[in-house]
């Protein structure tokens, strides 16, 4: 007796990368929690550099504690950042209900704003 399945007309790539998008969201909130924790949440005075360095060329594996784990909190949302546009990419791609691409772009959009604001909090201080 042969099975037969239906075959499922939706792409797993934007499940796969909304999954890891899932969890690298989970390791930036760990990480938010610690910076708030410690009180390393000014621990940089500039914005988007890292105390005048390219944010991706920051030494921070040689940075004092607080310097380490707020850098490292910028360097996961970025990762978050960089996700969340892939993801937007797959959705439109792949995805044929406009309501989960809206979703996709209302997401990326949020971490625009979230992302902007960070800075911005940076800078006032």
């Amino acid at each position: 007796m042969q099975e037969s399945a239906t075959p499922n007309p939706h792409s797993a790539v934007p499940h796969r990368v909304a999954v890891t998008l899932v969890w690298a969201t989970f390791l930036l909130l760990c990480a938010g929690a610690l910076v708030t924790t410690e009180g390393a949440g000014m621990a940089f005075r500039d914005w988007p550099t890292s105390d005048g360095y390219n944010m991706f060329l920051y030494p921070w594996f040689a940075a004092a504690w607080d310097k380490f784990i707020e850098h490292g909190h910028r360097l996961l949302g970025a990762l978050v950042g960089l996700i969340t546009i892939v993801l937007t990419v797959c959705l439109w791609k792949f995805e044929r209900r406009g309501w989960v691409v809206a979703l996709g772009a209302a997401a990326l959009a949020l971490v625009i704003v979230q992302g902007t604001l960070g800075g911005l909090r940076v800078r006032a201080d």
